[in-house]
């Protein structure tokens, strides 16, 4: 019996109180489903092989149950799954991913927009192979990055806030100010809170290099550049 007679024959099967409960199905409470799971198996001529005998490469699980429940009349429930030939999930792992190495210019560059192409590039989402829970992504060197820009009045109205753990140990300062004295730090602070906050998150940071003058000094592993 094919797969579609097999759908036919349950789905349109009338359930009554005359008609018989499948074996080991009993009444449940008002509100509730029993259940019970069987193993059928069905073949097909595989579409890869000349031979002439039909070759049996699949099997499906099927689920049959019975509903009951005051407000709507008994049913049937059928549910359908294969096993054989299904697709598998890839699922990459880190030691054999290529890391590469990309340098960006951060010149003249609003720093959210920046920041977003950094965080997903670390994170490996331009890849095909991407995994969320494994580092798959690449390093980037980022030069210039005390020529980042805000939009609006961010430099004065934006701050950047710590705090020591003691009473009164909270400290600020403004973007201006740390542009000032850590500029390498504004372009950070925007890539972390776009990573995971977890271990995964902080090694993933651990691959970003951040130079605020236009010299770095990962000339050895020939960062390819990169234009954002």
């Amino acid at each position: 019996m094919i797969k579609s007679q097999l759908l036919y024959q349950l789905s349109y099967t009338p359930i009554s109180d005359t008609v018989a409960r499948p074996a080991g199905l009993e009444p449940a409470t008002d509100g509730f489903e029993a259940r019970r799971s069987i193993r059928l198996s069905y073949g097909r001529q595989s579409k890869w092989n000349l031979c002439k005998k039909p070759v049996f490469v699949n099997t499906i699980f099927m689920r049959i149950g019975l509903t009951y429940n005051k407000n709507s009349p008994k049913r049937i429930f059928l549910s359908l799954y294969t096993q054989g030939d299904t697709m598998k999930t890839f699922v990459a792992k880190e030691h054999e991913v290529a890391k590469k190495w990309y340098l960006v210019d951060a010149k003249d560059k609003v720093v959210g927009r920046i920041a977003t192409q950094i965080a997903m590039r670390l994170r490996g989402k331009n890849k095909p192979i991407f995994t969320p829970h494994a580092d798959t992504g690449d390093f980037v060197v980022v030069v210039n990055a005390d020529k980042v820009i805000f939009t609006g009045k961010k430099w004065d109205d934006k701050y950047y806030f710590r705090h020591s753990g003691y009473m009164g140990g909270l400290k600020q300062i403004s973007a201006r100010k740390l542009l000032e004295t850590k500029p390498e730090e504004i372009l950070r602070f925007a890539v972390k809170r776009m990573l995971p906050k977890n271990s995964l998150g902080r090694r993933q940071l651990k691959k970003l290099k951040i130079f605020s003058g236009p010299n770095h000094s990962h000339q050895a592993q020939q960062p390819e550049k990169w234009e954002i």
